[in-house]
Formats: C-alpha cells, structure tokens, sequence
C-alpha cells in the first residue's frame, strides 16, 4: 500500500531556528573517489556540529538525497521534508594533485555565499572548507592538535561514508584491510563495534566495546569513552542485561551531560528510557525521554526526535493510554517513512497495531499491518521483522482471518533459535494457545501455554506471562480438570501480586472468578467479576482489557440465565459490537437469550460480517424462541 504524500515540514518537527543541513557533495573526480561524496557531507557535518551549532544528522540526509540527486533537486528534496534556514552544498573537484573544495551556503531566502579552500589531499581540503564555514559562523576554529593524522582521517571518513551508503560489508572491508597501526585505533575500533551492532551482532559488538573500554580513558577522551558507554548501554539492551545498559548508560550520561555534545547527550538518555520501559520503571523512563527531547532540541535532530516520540507513545501505551498514544505513533511513524528508516517505520506501524488492537478498532489495525508488510523484505533486523509479524498476526486473528494468523505464528515458531529467541517463540505460542481456546481445542491451547510461561521473564513480558497463564487455567477448566486448574489459579494470583501491574493482578482475578464460576461457587463468581471490573476502571484499562472482563463476566451471568445483570454488563461493551467480533457475538447471545428475534436478526448480521473465519455456535444461527420476562434470574 502506498504511503502518505507528505507536506513540508515545519518548525513543528523541533528543529532550532538556526539548525543546518549539509548535503552530499557534488563530486568531480574519477569513480574510486565516489566516497566522498558522503565522506565530505558527514566530515563538514561533524565539524559543524562539534562547533556547538544544530546540524541535522548525515543519516537523515542520506536517505533525503540519494545517489543521482543533486543541485536544486537536492535543495528541494531537504526543504520538502523539514523547515530549515540553511543549507551548506558542498562540491569536490579534483585538477592534477590538487583538490578543490568549495561550499554554497545557501540561505531560505535562497541567497548564498560561496567559499572555498584548496589542499593537496581531499581531506585536507575538505578540513580547510570546514574552517572557513566555521569562521563563517563565528565558531572557533580547533587547533591542528585536535585533528586526527591525514591518513586515519581518511579511514574514517571512508568507513562512515560506507555506513552512510548503508554498505555495512565495505565498511567492515575498510577497517580489515587497514594498516594494523590504522585498525587499532580508537575510533576505528569503535566504528567496528558499531557495525556489529547494528548487523545485530550484539554479543560480538558487546566484546568489542568492553575490550575498547580498557584501553580509552575518561581523562584521555571523554567523548569517545562516552560513545563507548553509550554503545555498551546498545548492547546489554539487546542481550537482555538490564542492569549493565543502565549501568553504561549513567556512565555515558555523567560523562557528557555538562559538554556541549546535545546529540550523545540525547542518544544516551534515550536509550536509558528504553531500559527504564522495558523494566516497567514508567516514570523513569518518562523522566528520561523528557531530557532526550531537551537534548535533541538543541541538536536539531528530527529523526532522533522522532525516535523520542515513538518510545514516549509506547510508554503512555503501556500505561494503558492507547488514544493519547496513537496520533503520537503516527507521526513520528510519518517522519520515518519520510526519511527511509525502514525498521523504525515497521516499529511504529507494529505499535500502531497494538494501539488500534488495544482500542477495538481491528481495521484500522489491519490497514497499519498492510502498510508495513511490503516492506517487511527490507528489513535486516530479526527482532524487528518478528515484531511486527507478531503483530500483524494478532491483526489477522483480530479480523477473523485465522489460517493467515496461524501460520505466520507457526513460522515465527519453527524459525525460533535459542537465548534471545525464546521471548518471541513464547509471545506466538500465548497467540495460538489463545486461538485454540476459542476454536475448541484446549489440550492444545493448555500445551502452548505451559511451554510458553516459563520462557517470558520479568518485567518486561509480565503482562503475557499473565495472560498466557490465565489461558492455561482456563483450558484447565475446559477439560474438567478443577483440581488442577486450582493449583494454577493460586499460583498465578500469588506471582501476579509480586509485579504490582495492575493488568497482571487483573488476569488473575479473571481467573480467580472463572475457577470460582467452574467449580459452582456463584457468590464468590459474581463478587471476583465485580471487583475486576472496578479494578479495570480504577487501573484506566483500554476498551481490549474491559472487553476481557466483560465477556468473562457476561458468559457467566448469561449461563446462570441472570439475563438482567448480563444486559447490563454486555451494554458497557455495546458502543464497539460494530467493530468488534467479540462484542457482537455476546450481543447476539444476549437477544437470542431474551427472545428478542429483530435484535438478534440484526446482532447476527453484525457478527457474521465481522466473523471471517471464526465460528458462530450452532444454535445461535437458529431463531429465539419464547421470549422470557426480562427480570429472571438464576
């Protein structure tokens, strides 16, 4: 499905007055020096930047203007996708042994100053045009001390022209195939961490990092020993070492926090924010992501920024403000396409799904699962494409569609490895037991959950680990097995009250009223069902989790024929029977209950519309017959 046509942006997307943009370089010279075409943009870019001035990120600006994009069509391709005052457009130009370099620095009102430098090598006359703009920009210019030898300069730029390109093997063949002296040096070993990490090779990039970390000093060089932290705080978050990224993250933190380096400053809070969110912290997490935004505001980094957006919108979703959350998701989701960043995009789309899912609104899920699956062959990060296939696939289930549903949760399982794997096995295995619940099979269902269970680990899978232990339970009880069922019941009430989430306590009281519903305890029943209720109320749960509560508690009163209560309890849930499945069905279970033919007629239509291939029972399809008063009761 094609994406959005999107309007130029504008001072909303929290860049500074001032902020900058370099493009590519325009180069002339012969095709082995094709490198700096970005070698020079993120050169010119870092210089800028390490000036204190608001330089919007090469990365984005690689994804703006790709390759065969120059002149006024790169001007506009930048200014279509964010408001800026300037722009600097810088060319190469080689005559013999001599290189040229020269820089437009063009103004919104489209006026321009050109300068100029001349060098004996491409770096050394790119360096010279850097400190002409800076002068131009009333910056100091660095002493000669502060700048790197011309050769590991050259390296540098080189490797992070290739990763600009997105060529993750040229840049690892630049760093094999350098000069020993070359490779081990600092910044080079970084760059070659960096690259680990971001092929997802969290383990060998964790290595690489702890091993830099012996050999560069704080006092030596804070902000490369800050980047190091920063990538370790990267990487424990990847292997699940919770504790060490925090830990790597407060040390980044305390080393650049009172530098004016705003860009790592940002990168490392926010990265802390995710651990916080991933440990339930919600206000630390919160907390971080504030001083991310303030960070990156001064850096003039609209896709960081972004960034920011999509994990504050994912808290608030955790937190059970899905509607506050999803205009948040979706833009920042709008800035990603804009900017090609494929996998955050597919993110974002997979958080939009759980927002719409969470809301009841299965179609627009649906349209937000269409517009990532496409692209889905782009992506090269495995726990990304596992997300957003997980997701997709709760937005099949959720519109009836569960052949599609089964067998991408299937693959996911079959294509499931060891160590970081297990969680995403485990999400798809909660995902079909409850398929097979609701399609009869609880043997099934009961076998899926127990495997799951003990593979989701706190904090961060609490809420599935519930949900996947109330399923067991459940199909427990399916199977006559109350004894047992018990067991489990106590058990997940006692682990549940260690999480303090209120959504866990509540999966548990559900299965708490449910076993006390099986084994004939109706008092007890009612009051469980009651008290979740309240506690779903109280806890500001989504239209999803109430919906759970209703049905739970619906097709008990309506067992017990106590069709009075049960009009009640189905009526909160009324508003989304158009939209929703479930509630359709329990409205079609209700009127048929009551006798009343036309509103069962009509409740029946909705639900087969909604249904795909999910089952209506038999005697439903079958007209009312008398029509009880509407009083009775058990």
């Amino acid at each position: 499905m094609p994406g959005p046509v999107h309007p130029a942006a504008s001072a909303g997307d929290g860049l500074p007055a001032d902020a900058i943009a370099v493009l590519p370089a325009e180069v002339s010279a012969p095709a082995e020096d094709a490198w700096l075409r970005l070698g020079v943009m993120d050169l010119l870019a870092t210089r800028l930047r390490s000036a204190g001035l608001p330089v919007l990120a090469s990365d984005g600006i690689v994804r703006l203007v790709p390759p065969g994009v120059e002149g006024d069509a790169a001007i506009g391709a930048v200014r279509a996708a964010v408001a800026l005052r300037r722009l600097v457009r810088p060319a190469m130009r080689r005559n013999g042994a001599t290189w040229f370099a020269h820089a437009d620095l063009i103004e919104a009102d489209g006026s321009t100053d050109s300068l100029q430098a001349v060098a004996a090598t491409p770096i050394a006359a790119a360096d010279a045009l850097a400190e002409r703009l800076l002068g131009r920009f009333g910056r100091p210019v660095p002493s000669a001390a502060d700048a790197a030898a011309p050769s590991a300069a050259e390296l540098i730029q080189r490797i992070d022209a290739a990763r600009l390109a997105d060529d993750m093997a040229q840049a690892r063949a630049l760093i094999d195939g350098a000069e020993p002296a070359l490779r081990e040096l600092p910044p080079v070993r970084l760059r070659g961490a960096l690259i680990d990490l971001r092929l997802g090779r969290f383990a060998q990039g964790r290595a690489a990092l702890e091993a830099l970390r012996q050999t560069v000093s704080a006092e030596a060089d804070t902000v490369l020993r800050a980047r190091i932290e920063d990538g370790l705080c990267v990487a424990f978050n990847r292997l699940g070492e919770m504790d060490a990224g925090l830990a790597a993250c407060d040390r980044a933190i305390a080393l650049v926090e009172s530098r004016n380096e705003p860009t790592l400053l940002g990168h490392a809070y926010n990265d802390r924010g995710v651990i916080h969110a991933r440990m339930q912290r919600h206000a630390q997490a919160q907390a971080d992501f504030a001083r991310a935004r303030i960070a990156l505001n001064l850096a003039g980094d609209p896709l960081l920024l972004a960034r920011v957006d999509s994990n504050e919108s994912t808290l608030e979703m955790a937190q059970g403000r899905q509607a506050e959350a999803l205009p948040i998701q979706q833009r920042a989701a709008r800035q990603f396409e804009r900017f090609g960043l494929i996998d955050e995009y597919l993110i974002s789309l997979a958080n939009q799904i759980s927002a719409h899912l969470a809301l009841l609104q299965p179609g627009p899920a649906l349209a937000a699962s269409e517009q990532g699956w496409s692209r889905l062959v782009r992506v090269q990060d495995r726990d990304v494409r596992n997300l957003f296939r997980h997701q997709r696939a709760e937005a099949l289930q959720a519109n009836g569609r569960l052949g599609e549903a089964r067998i991408l949760l299937d693959e996911m399982i079959g294509e499931a490895g060891a160590g970081r794997d297990w969680p995403q096995r485990a999400l798809s295995q909660v995902s079909l037991a409850g398929l097979d619940l609701r399609l009869g099979e609880p043997e099934t269902a009961l076998l899926l959950a127990r495997q799951a269970v003990p593979q989701l680990p706190s904090p961060e899978f609490d809420r599935s680990r519930g949900a996947g232990w109330r399923i067991a339970t459940q199909a427990l009880q399916a199977l006559g097995r109350l004894p047992e069922a018990a067991e489990e019941v106590r058990a997940l009430g006692a682990w549940a009250a260690t999480t303090g989430d209120a959504f866990v306590v509540l999966d548990a009281r559900l299965a708490e009223a449910g076993q006390a519903a099986a084994e004939g305890r109706d008092r007890d029943a009612r009051r469980l069902y009651a008290a979740a209720m309240e506690q779903a109320r109280r806890a500001g749960a989504p239209p999803a989790v109430v919906g759970r509560v209703i049905e739970a508690d619906a097709l008990f009163l309506l067992a017990r024929r106590d069709l009075a209560e049960a009009s009640t309890v189905i009526g909160i849930g009324a508003r989304h029977a158009d939209a929703d499945f479930d509630a359709a069905l329990l409205e079609v279970r209700l009127y048929h209950a009551l006798g009343r033919t036309e509103a069962w007629r009509e409740a029946l239509a909705t639900a087969q519309r909604l249904a795909g291939e999910r089952p209506i029972p038999p005697a439903l399809l079958q007209p009312p017959g008398r029509e009880p008063a509407l009083g009775a009761g058990p």
